[in-house]
């Protein structure tokens, strides 16, 4: 069942989102707001853009139809499996021997503010972290096929194996060596591609089938690669914004790049958990299914979605303080830091929403076959953005980065509604009720339940953290199980593919 599939994913996303949150805050307390937190977190941007880079599509986008269509456990598929690796490989390969050869100016550019000992150690952490790029890519590959065979539980503990690597080595080290930290990103990389070998090993693709040239086929790789040029134009261009937001955080304050690193993360959990486990769970049923069927299955998306996700964005705009104190405020993370963060937090969050229904319009207009209006209104965005950014920050200070984002965000949103208008069968527009009404309903709730919370607050006597982070939980619960109710109706007929969610 859809729904089985999309919890146990959520879920399994949960526990690695959580062991994330815990990385980052044993990080934090042993590093705070600094000079070396810049650097390490700046080092980081690898595994962050390669992430994005999948989160968006950029194997799974052409990977999961090709594979949907192949049968299962036929030369075909061991075909159509290693045409793709090795597709995906060999551009991998290329881009970790640019960053290694290249690293120190790549670092310049990035952050040209901090100073020459800072970037000679930037680029002597981003060679150790340079190899994820190609580890990541092939287990991309290896989890697009598991999603193809409605496999969607084991895949997900993956990042779970990177977190707790290196939480394991920051705990060993004891903030002590950025190096040895920066090295247990690729040997999580490692064992996580090795587990995820050994899953694809149940379905008879082993590693020594790899160099056969009977498994291998260039119209294959051809199609896989025509098909994802578009998207990986677009995605490749997409680290212009995290890299730019950081040129222009890298004149600001000290400590501001390191602010919107941890902010990153807290809304990584939200984004991981719920957009982007909907949004893996929906693609391969959406490219099993006629088009006729799919206006109907992606708007149960979207109001999913929504109901979902809405109580979380008003979440953060009542309590994002008690949120940032309750998880970073420890060590050499002060109170300024948690009030700098927050402001942060609140203004971002108004990015989550939109951002995480592209993910599923995306989905919808990969499974069509489109792939070029993907490209086009992620470039708009990214475009927009830029302009944005560069105006806002200087007049209102580095939080507003998050605004800026959540205004492309909005205008890409709207554009790939029109991509699904534009040439497909009729009945799109229903996705777009819920993602209007959700940002409508969180417009005019937003600021009524931050004043509400503050007077909960003071009315209850809840002085510390904890006993704030309880009351603020009371209010999500309150929320959810409202908007809950009103997703009941379009999860309860929601179409039930054939999942094997083991």
């Amino acid at each position: 069942m859809l729904k089985r599939a999309f919890g146990l994913l959520a879920f399994l996303t949960l526990l690695s989102r959580f062991s994330g949150f815990i990385r980052v805050a044993v990080f934090a307390s042993f590093f705070g707001r600094g000079p070396e937190s810049d650097i390490f977190l700046t080092a980081l941007l690898v595994p962050e853009l390669m992430y994005r880079f999948l989160s968006e599509g950029l194997v799974a986008s052409a990977a999961i139809p090709l594979f949907v269509r192949t049968p299962a456990a036929s030369a075909q598929e061991r075909t159509t499996f290693w045409s793709i690796f090795w597709a995906v490989t060999l551009p991998a390969g290329l881009a970790v021997a640019i960053l290694i050869i290249w690293a120190e100016p790549i670092c310049a550019l990035l952050v040209p503010g901090f100073e020459a000992a800072a970037l000679g150690r930037l680029g002597h952490l981003w060679r150790l972290i340079a190899p994820y790029v190609v580890l990541s890519a092939q287990t991309a590959v290896m989890t697009a096929f598991l999603n193809a065979r409605q496999v969607f539980g084991p895949p997900g503990l993956g990042p779970l194996v990177v977190n707790l690597t290196i939480i394991a080595v920051i705990l060993w080290t004891r903030g002590g060596n950025l190096e040895a930290i920066a090295l247990s990103v690729t040997l999580g990389a490692i064992m996580q591609l090795l587990f995820l070998a050994w899953l694809v090993r149940r379905h008879g693709l082993v590693a020594d089938q790899a160099l056969s040239p009977a498994n291998l086929s260039w119209p294959v790789m051809r199609e896989f690669t025509d098909q994802v040029a578009p998207v990986a134009v677009w995605l490749f261009l997409s680290p212009v914004i995290p890299v730019y937001e950081r040129y222009l955080l890298s004149s600001e304050a000290v400590g501001s790049v390191t602010i919107l690193n941890y902010n990153e993360k807290l809304l990584n959990l939200p984004l991981g958990i719920i957009s982007i486990s909907l949004a893996t769970v929906l693609f391969p049923n959406l490219s099993q299914i006629e088009e006729k069927e799919r206006p109907p299955l992606l708007a149960k998306g979207v109001w999913a979605l929504t109901v979902m996700l809405l109580p979380v964005f008003l979440a953060i705009q009542a309590g994002s303080e008690t949120i940032v104190a309750t998880v970073y405020q420890r060590g050499r993370f002060e109170l300024a830091d948690t009030a700098l963060t927050a402001g942060f937090f609140r203004a971002y969050a108004w990015w989550l929403l939109p951002t995480s229904t592209c993910l599923l319009l995306n989905r919808a207009l990969f499974a069509r076959g489109s792939f070029r209006f993907p490209f086009l209104a992620g470039l708009t965005s990214i475009l927009l953005q830029i302009g944005l950014d560069t105006w806002l920050v200087p007049r209102w200070g580095p939080a507003s980065v998050g605004w800026g984002a959540a205004l492309a965000a909005n205008v890409q949103m709207a554009l790939l509604f029109c991509g699904l208008a534009w040439g497909g069968r009729g009945g799109w527009w229903r996705s777009m009720v819920p993602a209007l009404a959700g940002l409508a309903v969180g417009a005019i709730l937003s600021s009524p339940l931050a004043g509400g919370f503050s007077r909960l607050v003071r009315a209850g006597g809840l002085e510390g953290k904890w006993q704030q982070l309880i009351g603020l939980t009371g209010v999500w619960v309150v929320i959810q199980l409202g908007a809950g109710l009103a997703a009941w109706p379009f999860w309860r007929d929601a179409r039930p593919p054939a999942t094997d969610s083991h």
